[in-house]
Formats: structure tokens, sequence, C-alpha cells
């Protein structure tokens, strides 16, 4: 009866030690999924909920005339403006008659690029934007002269492969110089408007194109300026060329007297990112943002 009953107790003991290792087997899958769980959730929030400072928004390219350091220049000659959002999209014009000036022209105190008749810069290798069509472009940017020629150049422009632009922001009146975003396919091209900003009208330009609507968003200086009209032929595609002061209508280079401060592609829309661009661009620019803008009284941080 003895010995029976010794037996009876390992193997009770036996069991025992077997639930408490299945136990703590469980536990341990438990948590592997929990974190893994955590970690899903974490990679499937929005940019917006990532980035708290200026310097960690995702960018396709930032070129800023402010900043000395980026720019190679020979007697205010510029030959290159660095990207400083890493992804060495840097700006380049090896022709040197068509290379714009720097340290000549200012907004607000503030050095700019100043792009005269048949001067422009670009990048056709690094640059790039997601196939779905969606960014937010933030320029900082006036108007300083006509256009060259009939064909009006353009700001900035984006376009794939060499071939006519896909999305340009470029004077429409030749002398009031609204400004016209005209986006296009082989289709034609579209276009709506930034009205009332004249010649030396510096101004903070942001574009915006959400992957879920077929329009383009506008807003100067902060303030919503509307909508383009939605057109089934925009076709969302990677733009891997950009320049400023020019565009390539009819495969000419049409050129844009301006001065550009600062520009910047983001590679996503979200309504928190795009205000912290320009809270981050209008306090450092001086410009005037409503009232009802999140960084109307503060800046973002840097």
């Amino acid at each position: 009866m003895g010995e029976r009953s010794s037996d009876l107790i390992i193997t009770m003991e036996d069991s025992l030690k077997k639930f408490k290792t299945k136990v703590k087997s469980v536990r341990a899958q438990a948590r592997a999924a929990a974190t893994a769980a955590t970690a899903s959730v974490s990679r499937r929030k929005p940019p917006s909920a990532r980035v708290n400072k200026i310097t960690d928004i995702a960018k396709s390219i930032w070129i800023d005339a402010s900043d000395a350091s980026t720019i190679t220049e020979v007697d205010n000659s510029v030959e290159e403006i660095r990207d400083k959002s890493g992804n060495g999209a840097h700006l380049t014009q090896t022709t040197e008659a068509r290379r714009p000036i720097t340290n000549e022209r200012t907004i607000n105190g503030l050095n700019v690029l100043d792009l005269r008749f048949n001067q422009f810069m670009g990048n056709t290798t690094e640059f790039k934007t997601p196939i779905n069509g969606e960014l937010m472009v933030f320029c900082v940017a006036e108007y300083t002269g006509p256009s060259a020629n009939e064909n009006i150049g353009a700001i900035w422009s984006m376009q794939k492969d060499g071939h006519l632009p896909i999305l340009n922001i470029m004077p429409y009146h030749r002398t009031q110089f609204d400004a016209l975003v005209l986006y296009g396919s082989d289709k034609g091209y579209w276009g709506s408007y930034f009205e009332e900003r004249p010649h030396n009208d510096p101004t903070l330009f942001t574009l915006t194109k959400n992957k879920h609507e077929p329009v383009f968003r506008m807003f100067a200086n902060g303030q919503a300026e509307g909508q383009t009209t939605a057109k089934e032929e925009w076709r969302p595609d990677v733009m891997n060329e950009i320049f400023i002061g020019r565009n390539t209508f009819g495969k000419l280079n049409n050129t844009m007297p301006c001065g550009i401060g600062e520009l910047i592609v983001v590679p996503f829309q979200d309504n928190r990112i795009r205000q912290m661009v320009e809270g981050y661009l209008a306090w450092k620019w001086n410009f005037p943002l409503p009232v009802n803008h999140a960084f109307k009284f503060k800046a973002p941080p840097f």
C-alpha cells in the first residue's frame, strides 16, 4: 500500500510539472503573439503617428536655398544645390549660362535661388514619387518676371522618363501672375488656380494629392484655396525627374524667371504632416498663417 501511495504521489508530481511547463509555454506564446500584434499595429500607424519633428518626416526631396552649406557656386553662379532629404536628388546645371544666381535675392531676409531667363536646374536620376500618385509638395517661391516666350515655364515641374510634364506649378496670366496647377496625360492638360499671386509676391504654395481622391488640393500660406476638377485622365505613376525654373512642353525648355527659397516633396498625404511642414516654412520664411492653423502661434519641433 505504501509503495502504491508513493508511486501515485510521484505520478501526480510529474503531471503537475508537465502542467506547469505547458502553462509557461502557453503564456510565452501569448506574450509573443501580443508583441507581434503590437508591432503590427505600430507598423500600420499612419505617418503622422510616427513623427513629431520636421527632420523625421520622410521626404522625396528637400531643397533649401537659405542653407549655404548645400550650395556649390562660383562667383554666385550655382552649379549644384544638394538634397537634404538623404535621397541624393541634388539639383544641378552643367551649362554655365543656364545656372541660377545665389546671394543676390532674398525672401524676408533669407537667400533664394534667382532663376532668370533660360536658367534652370534639375535631377533626372535620383528623384522619385510613389506609384500610387500620392504626395504633398511645398514650395516657397515668387515670380520675378514675365515668361521668356508664349510657352510659359514653371516654378517647378515633375515628369517621367523625359516625357511631357505630369505636374507643374506655373503662372497662368502673364500680367497678373496667378499661379496655375497643371497636370496632364497624353490626352491633354487640365489645371486650377492659386488666385491673386502677382509679380514679386512671395508665397508658400502647398499642393496635396490623396490616393483615394481624383483631385489635387491647393493651399497658399496655409490657407485652403480649393481643389482641381476631378479628371479621369490623371494617371498615378512614378515621377522620376524634377526641375525648377522650367517645364518641357513641346520638348522646349520653357523657363520661368522666379525666386525659389525652399522646395519639399513628401511621398504621402497627411493633414497633420501638411500643417507641420507649413508651420516650419511659415515661421522660418515669415509668412502669416490663418488663425485656425495648428501652428499659427507656435512653430513645430524641428
